[in-house]
């Protein structure tokens, strides 16, 4: 679980920057925050799926049990995917409410790229429990 949450909070946390910057220099605009959000979306599944494989793929080698590796790999996903959108609409929304969205990007990115990580993770492993025993 801590590897899954730093893998996924690192993600957010360089979304969030990017955000951040492309705001402060105002390449991020209204007419193409959709297509920020797009790009940084394709980027974040690209992203998950790839370590996602991967990081199940050390698990199967190191478990030897195909259903933990399944576990692990689609909450990592799940929480890389989250934590890449959340970076990207966070610091929009904060800006657009009048908050600084530097200050408020990395705590509300990491608080829910933390939840759902952990949902996912141990609510696939409560459902996957007869055969991962």
């Amino acid at each position: 679980m801590p590897v899954i949450s730093a893998v996924s909070g690192n993600v957010g946390l360089q979304a969030a920057a990017i955000t951040v910057r492309a705001l402060d220099t105002g390449n991020l605009k209204n007419e193409n925050r959709f297509a920020a959000l797009k790009k940084e979306a394709i980027t974040s599944l690209l992203m998950a799926i790839i370590c996602g494989f991967l990081l199940g793929g050390i698990a199967i080698v190191w478990s030897h049990h195909v259903m933990l590796a399944v576990v692990i790999g689609v909450a990592l996903a799940f929480s890389m995917l989250t934590a890449g959108l959340m970076g990207t609409v966070i610091p929009v929304v904060s800006k657009r409410f009048g908050f600084d969205p530097a200050t408020t990007a990395g705590p509300f990115e990491t608080a829910f790229q933390g939840i759902i990580g952990f949902v996912v993770f141990l609510g696939l492993a409560t459902l996957m429990i007869d055969w991962l025993v």
